[in-house]
Order: structure tokens, then sequence, then C-alpha cells
């Protein structure tokens, strides 16, 4: 969870290390950490498009996260049908190839759902400028 000190993703797509850098498999299986969330167990609590549908916000509750009871909040660059359409919404950021990452990630609480909103606001008059040139 959070933001590595050397760099790395918590994101556990295949994409996001690369294929030198994967250890080889443990002789026996790991339990299941606890308290991470389990981007294929999910519920959509709220959303939110800005104006011209660029990006979205949405309020997601993790069944098995612990910290604010599983809730997050994550802005996309992406359309609410394109991100809501998905069956894996990982919250942790990725850069690997397919991969659907958030941009940002906020507190579960009122002020940082208004701030995700103004965010997501920048960032589509920031991608429209973008297209103009």
């Amino acid at each position: 969870m959070g933001i590595s000190i050397f760099g790395g993703s918590s994101c556990k797509c295949a994409a996001a290390v690369p294929a030198a850098v994967v250890a080889p498999a443990p002789l026996e299986p790991k339990a299941a950490v606890s308290g991470n969330p389990d981007p294929e167990d999910f519920e959509v609590l709220d959303a939110w498009e800005t104006l011209l549908g660029q990006c979205c916000v949405l309020r997601v509750r993790y069944a098995g996260a612990t910290n604010y009871e599983g809730v997050k909040i994550l802005v996309y660059a992406r359309g609410l049908v394109e991100v809501t359409g998905e069956r894996r919404l990982d919250p942790h950021f990725c850069d690997g190839p397919g991969c659907l990452s958030p941009v940002a990630r906020l507190e579960p609480t009122e002020r940082g759902w208004r701030l995700a909103q103004r965010l997501a606001r920048e960032l589509e008059v920031d991608l429209i400028a973008a297209r103009r040139g």
C-alpha cells in the first residue's frame, strides 16, 4: 500500500515487474496478506465524471482491505463508462501496458472527494489542451 520508497509499485499485474526482476515461485504457497485490497472484489459506492467525460472519480470499497474500512477514492484519466466496465480495479499505481491505473488516490473523506473532483476537472483541461497541441 502507498508509494514505495524504492520506486516500485504495489500493482500486482505481471507487467508491473520486468521479467528480469521476477523471482522464481516459492516452493510453498503463501497465504494472502490480509488487509490488502482485492482488485477483483470491490463495490463502487459513488462515481462522478467531468463535464466532457475525459476523467472520473470513484469511491470504491474493497473487500478485505482494512484501512479506512476498505474505502478508496480514485481519480482516473478515463471516462466513467470505461472505468466502471472493468472487472478488475486495482487501486495501486501501475505503468504496465493494459493496466488501468488511477492517476491519484485521495483520503476517503468528503474533503478527499471534493479534492478528487477538482483534480479531475484540471486534469481534463490538461488532456484537452495536450490534444490541441
